[in-house]
């Protein structure tokens, strides 16, 4: 700032001369020239430079001084109208020039509010292919007495009043140029006695100018300081300043704030005093390595406070230069990112742990089971895998709420942590799903003994919130290294073993055996199979009719899927349905029976059997899924089909399985239109309260029943029941599995109106179902 003073002083004293020398010359050629008219022209000079002289260091407003300079100039050169500007350079080098004064010429509306807008600001010149373009662009004097026809003025705007004549004059500093003067219409014109004259002006108001530009940067160097000096008081972040020997020469109030330090406690001293035991020396070689290379070094950092406590900032170094390029400070800046860091490990916490129980979720699990096993490799250890679910979970679940059902999953937490060691690793995988990673066992004896302890454990009564709860354990176990060595392995191996536990009638445990490892290939190669048939359209639906038993007409059709491989075998759904159900490929398969059977439905109608029903069966997963409604709406707007002659089946086993769900579900399927039977009729376990309120079309007596008819008694009186029950409740039955004439005549003398089976025919693809049917209506059926 000192610095910028003495220059601006230096430039007024320039001024100072620069009169004094106006003064000596206009007296000497006074001396010379006794002519009175040129002392009087002389005389105007002296006080036009004394009179800028005198404004400058008046300190007026700058415009005010460049207009009464302009005003001079046009009165000493009899000029019509002038300017004068600076010359400054765009960001890409052009220069343009800059008005501090001007003449106002407007000469319309427009051009009036442009010189009223710009009268602060100043005018703008920025084609410089122009005659005062040319002073810019050489340097020189212009004069130019005939403007109308020098092929360097540029032209006029449209409206500008004219000019007869026009004299550019530079204006230079320590030679550079920095400005310019124009002036406009004298009458005779210019010449070069008329520029040798107004030199002590043109010197006067170059100085001014100068002057002026080093107030200017004064001024902005002055609001520079106070605005760093702010930010640095105010700032939220610590900023430290050093000498290039590390010593501490500043700290601001942030600083002290995170630190506990106050400034005089650590000016002068090292931003070792700050130091951690957190970062080893290499750490400190790297960071000191990027400053002296690069000049600057940003990363994580721990410190300690005045008080001993340790905390993580984000700091950034920079070195600062002098102008020879030596070393003269450091500055660090950084802040206190105790909270991020916190906030981070609470997200990554959330992220690998569940959110009901807090226990590690899957991907932890599975990152701590590498982990473990690396380490039972190198000490040559064994551990057990345990996969388990809780049986009955899904009952409490669903009958109590899922409330209650997060509550039994805390609590059954809970126990299983206080079955197993500290070291021990226990995860929820989701649902009623946990596992456990033992370490360390001695053999399969120990895995056995906490399996035991969990199920006896889990066994006892859950009491919450005034409900019994009972639930047990399904529990599958691999050993290492025995069962395999990694984690994918050992992880498959333990579910393979928790599935045969529920095989085995659940609430027991059972260790992988190598025949189960045969079983898995199976249950995988089957799986790929599946996948395999979906993808490549291997799916087929056969079609077994439904025959009236009184009136001996075929009036449906039941569909049936079946699997025909690229060579024609046929795989029934026996093999390949159990597994597409427990791996949830059966919502995909059902989705395509559904669509398949809607079009071929809406196709028998359009060519004349509009009396024609189809059944098709539902899985229990498919019957509970969400996406049942929907695949059923899409199915029926996509064919445009009358949903009345679509009837669904569901196994009584399914629809036992939570009555007040299979209502809900029963009412929205009802509600489209479409038909609902239940299937494989008193081979489960029936509620006849429930059956009642279900909203059912029809029940099928389960083949077993009919099998033995006319042999088996008892077969017979629970047929003929469920005939009468069914009648009773305005519910009409289907008769699976008609194998002889014997039984259908026996059914229908019952009351049954439908049956179907090998006694009329088995199940056919769709062109010999059409054979068959075409065949059968010849006969008159």
């Amino acid at each position: 700032m000192a610095e910028l003073m003495t220059d601006s002083m230096g430039l007024i004293s320039v001024v100072t001369l620069a009169a004094a020398m106006a003064l000596f010359w206009l007296n000497a050629s006074a001396s010379r020239k006794k002519d009175a008219m040129q002392q009087q022209k002389n005389h105007l000079m002296l006080k036009a430079t004394t009179r800028a002289l005198s404004v400058f260091v008046a300190n007026a407003d700058r415009r005010a001084l460049f207009s009464q300079i302009l005003e001079d100039l046009k009165s000493l050169s009899e000029s019509e109208y002038g300017f004068i500007a600076v010359v400054l350079n765009r960001c890409d080098g052009k220069p343009y020039l800059k008005t501090l004064a001007i003449t106002n010429i407007a000469w319309n509306e427009d051009t009036r509010r442009i010189y009223d807008e710009q009268q602060e600001k100043g005018l703008e010149f920025n084609n410089l292919d122009s005659l005062f373009g040319s002073v810019v662009r050489t340097g020189d004097v212009v004069i130019a007495n005939t403007p109308a026809t020098d092929p360097g003025s540029g032209g006029l705007p449209q409206g500008h009043p004219p000019i007869h004549a026009f004299l550019g004059i530079p204006l230079q500093l320590d030679d550079q140029l920095i400005g310019m003067i124009g002036l406009a219409n004298r009458p005779g014109g210019y010449d070069d006695a008329m520029v040798s004259y107004l030199e002590p002006m043109q010197q006067a108001c170059a100085n001014v100018i100068g002057a002026d530009q080093n107030n200017q940067r004064r001024e902005v160097a002055e609001e520079d300081l106070l605005l760093a000096s702010k930010v640095f008081e105010s700032s939220l972040e610590g900023i430290l300043v050093t000498d290039p020997l590390g010593n501490i020469q500043s700290v601001n109030p942030a600083f002290c704030q995170i630190t506990g330090y106050s400034e005089a406690e650590v000016i002068g001293k090292n931003p070792r005093l700050l130091k951690s035991e957190h970062h080893d020396s290499v750490y400190y070689e790297k960071m000191w390595a990027s400053i002296l290379t690069t000049g600057k070094w940003q990363g994580e950092l721990w410190n300690r406070r005045k008080d001993g406590g340790t905390f993580p900032i984000w700091q950034t170094i920079s070195v600062i230069n002098d102008d020879a390029g030596e070393v003269i400070h450091y500055v660090a800046i950084f802040f206190d990112i105790t909270e991020r860091k916190l906030a981070d490990e609470q997200l990554q916490h959330q992220a690998q742990h569940d959110a009901l129980t807090g226990l590690p979720n899957r991907m932890l699990f599975d990152n701590l089971l590498r982990q473990i096993l690396r380490e039972e490799h190198r000490t040559h250890q064994q551990s057990a895998v345990v996969f388990m679910d809780l049986d009955r979970f899904k009952e409490v679940n669903d009958t109590l709420g899922h409330p209650i059902g997060d509550m039994l999953l805390q609590e059954a937490s809970k126990r299983l942590r206080s079955c197993i060691r500290d070291s021990d690793v226990l995860a929820r995988m989701g649902g009623d799903e946990f596992t456990l990673i033992l370490l360390d066992v001695t053999g399969i004896n120990s895995a056995a003994y906490i399996a035991e302890k969990i199920i006896r454990s889990l066994n006892k009564t859950f009491y919450l919130l005034g409900h019994e709860c009972h639930v047990g354990a399904s529990i599958g176990i691999s050993m290492y290294p025995t069962d395999g060595t990694d984690a994918e392995t050992l992880i498959k191996c333990a579910d393979t073993a928790m599935y045969r536990a529920k095989e085995s009638g659940r609430n027991n445990y059972q260790f992988f055996t190598s025949s189960m490892g045969d079983e898995l290939m199976l249950r995988i190669q089957m799986k790929k199979a599946i996948d395999e048939a979906i993808k490549h359209g291997e799916f087929q639906l056969y079609y077994q009719p439904k025959i009236h038993l009184v009136t001996g007409h075929c009036v449906g059709a039941e569909a049936l899927i079946r699997c025909v491989l690229p060579n024609n075998e046929l795989i029934l759904p026996d093999t390949f349905l159990p597994l597409a159900e427990e791996t949830g490929q059966i919502i995909e398969i059902g989705a395509w029976v559904l669509h398949q059977a809607c079009y071929q439905l809406k196709a028998w109608h359009e060519s004349g059997y509009d009396h024609h029903s189809l059944a098709v069966n539902l899985s229990a997963r498919q019957f509970e899924s969400n996406l049942l409604i929907e695949q059923l709406v899409q199915a029926l707007d996509e064919t445009k089909l009358d949903p009345s002659f679509l009837e669904l089946e569901v196994t009584e086993t399914c629809a036992m399985k939570d009555s007040d769900k299979t209502i809900e579900i029963l009412e929205k399927i009802k509600k489209l239109g479409i038909k609902v039977s239940i299937d494989d009729f008193g081979t489960g376990y029936s509620s006849l309260s429930y059956l009642k309120k279900f909203p059912v079309n029809t029940l099928k007596v389960d083949r077993s029943f009919v099998r033995d008819i006319p042999d088996d008694r008892d077969d017979m009186a629970i047929t003929t029941a469920i005939i009468q029950m069914a009648s009773n409740l305005d519910i009409s039955v289907v008769a699976e599995g008609v194998e002889t004439k014997q039984q259908g005549e026996f059914l229908a003398g019952k009351g049954c109106e439908l049956a179907q089976g090998y006694f009329f025919s088995r199940p056919l693809p769709i062109d010999e179902y059409m054979i068959w049917l075409k065949g059968y209506e010849a006969l008159g059926n």
